[in-house]
């Protein structure tokens, strides 16, 4: 194969040839404010996940503070409003890679932030806090140590808890907002953080474990997220909220989705600033990332881990799938070929889920590590039942009628005769499955588990660096899958082909 002539020498090169290639930016003068005039469309990034701020309505059309604060900004401009569903996550990269030109997602306002992208004037309140079942014993911080947390990787409330947590609380990082409460209805976590008018809205919505506060972590109100550069769209924008707020427009948004008025001190309207103009250009900088190498290597050990562990309990399930299924073992062959349907015909994902969040509503919890390992093993025994049974089927009727004429059992047959040149047939497609196997354990990350991609993308929300981030993720994807491929091969040419000749 030529994939086993790839000589690691070469990656070098390639690494460099791509960073340069990717470094050819061109500096412009940015003026968002009057491309939006110009296309005629107002891009917003707002959160579908996080009601009352925006969620999903009956009608599956988006509502919320959020939409309603974005769809006022774009009638005092005059263009029609694209609303963009974003996460805690990626938001701020959709902003600094000019994927929309606000993001409007009830956006907390903090030093880290303010190196990337502009704020607005506050436009709504937001508290935030630790909140959990009622009956639970929690009234500081201190409290937390050895408690399990649930929170949104990247939010306010993420970079908080962070900072004010003891150092033996388990913080568990989720993908989105809807994750981090499955993990808490499901009892996968004791607490979540998050804000007193979400976990108000959810706890009027759910009745099994209804939220209650426990430890307040800051006022945090919420701001418009704007690129940096771009002073003549915030003044804008600063101007149509204080317009809204002296009007009352503002307020009735307020009292509609939080049932409250806007708060005094959010009524103050600032004195505009001067609006001047300056270029923008992307500055690339690893050495945030570099920094954090330590977390990086910790989830590609992780993810190595996963894979080992999941090849090796997969390929067994895969071995005795593919006996039942070859030889018509009753009545294992027919669940071995329900269960080959099911996992083939659905995503990963949502085996996934289904494994950490739907199992402990009948009582079975298994933690990030243990589902993931399942659901890798559950994957990858699918696929290679169905690899390897291609290989059994391809085993010449001479080589079974010589077993039997040397009166060998139907296991030795299977041993000797049947397995070994089957898995040297089908061998190279085992491998690659694995590979794919690997790479997919990338979404493992949505819940919780440390993996690699969870790694990247907990730095990403630190730094918001996110091309250095994910450039150095890919090339160490593409690191492991080399070697894992180049292992794989020397065990089948040592292992399974020497052996089978």
């Amino acid at each position: 194969m030529n994939c086993r002539r790839f000589s690691l020498s070469r990656l070098p090169g390639l690494v460099a040839g791509a960073l340069l290639a990717s470094m050819l930016a061109v500096v412009q003068v940015a003026d968002t404010l009057a491309d939006i005039q110009k296309t005629g469309s107002l891009r917003v990034a707002v959160p579908q996940d996080f009601p009352p701020f925006g969620s999903v309505g009956p009608d599956l059309e988006p509502r919320g503070y959020d939409i309603d604060m974005a769809r006022l900004i774009g009638q005092e401009l005059g263009v029609p409003v694209e609303l963009v569903p974003v996460t805690s996550t990626n938001r701020i990269p959709y902003l600094t890679t000019a994927k929309v030109d606000l993001v409007i997602s009830s956006l907390g306002r903090n030093p880290d932030r303010e190196k990337v992208i502009n704020f607005s004037e506050a436009y709504a309140p937001f508290f935030n806090g630790v909140f959990g079942p009622k009956d639970a014993p929690l009234s500081t911080f201190e409290e937390l140590a050895g408690r399990t947390v649930g929170v949104t990787r990247g939010a306010v409330e993420d970079l908080e808890l962070s900072r004010v947590a003891p150092a033996t609380a388990i913080i568990k990082r989720f993908e989105d907002n809807n994750a981090t409460l499955a993990a808490y209805l499901s009892g996968q976590v004791e607490f979540i953080a998050t804000g007193n008018v979400v976990a108000a809205s959810v706890s009027e919505q759910v009745q099994e474990r209804p939220l209650d506060v426990k430890v307040m972590i800051q006022n945090s109100p919420c701001y418009i997220g704007i690129a940096k550069g771009e002073e003549n769209l915030k003044a804008r924008v600063n101007a149509i909220i204080a317009a809204a707020k002296q009007d009352g427009r503002l307020d009735a948004i307020a009292q509609r989705w939080l049932k409250a008025p806007l708060p005094e001190e959010l009524r103050v309207v600032a004195a505009p600033s001067s609006a001047q103009q300056s270029t923008q250009a992307y500055r690339f900088d690893f050495a945030p990332v570099f920094e954090q190498s330590g977390l990086l290597l910790s989830g590609a050990a992780f993810t190595l881990t996963l894979t080992a562990v999941g090849t090796l309990f997969g390929l067994a399930l895969g071995i005795c799938g593919a006996l039942c299924r070859a030889w018509r073992i009753s009545p294992f062959d027919r669940l071995f070929g329900v269960y080959v349907e099911v996992i083939r015909n659905t995503p990963f994902l949502v085996q996934l889920f289904f494994i950490f969040f739907g199992l402990p509503a009948l009582g079975v919890k298994l933690g990030e590590w243990q589902a993931a390992v399942l659901a890798m093993v559950i994957n990858l025994g699918a696929y290679s039942t169905e690899i390897i049974r291609a290989g059994i089927q391809a085993t010449p009727r001479g080589q079974l009628e010589a077993a039997q004429s040397l009166a060998l059992t139907r296991l030795q047959t299977f041993r000797h005769v049947v397995l070994r040149p089957a898995l040297t047939k089908v061998w190279p497609a085992l491998t690659s499955q694995v590979i794919i196997v690997m790479l997919g354990s990338a979404v493992c990350s949505q819940i919780a588990a440390e993996e690699l991609t969870f790694a990247a993308n907990f730095i990403q929300s630190r730094n918001f660096r996110a091309f250095e981030t994910y450039f150095i993720t890919a090339a160490l994807y593409f690191v492991m899958a080399l070697l894992v491929r180049q292992l794989l091969s020397w065990i089948g040419q040592r292992l399974i082909v020497g052996r089978a000749r």
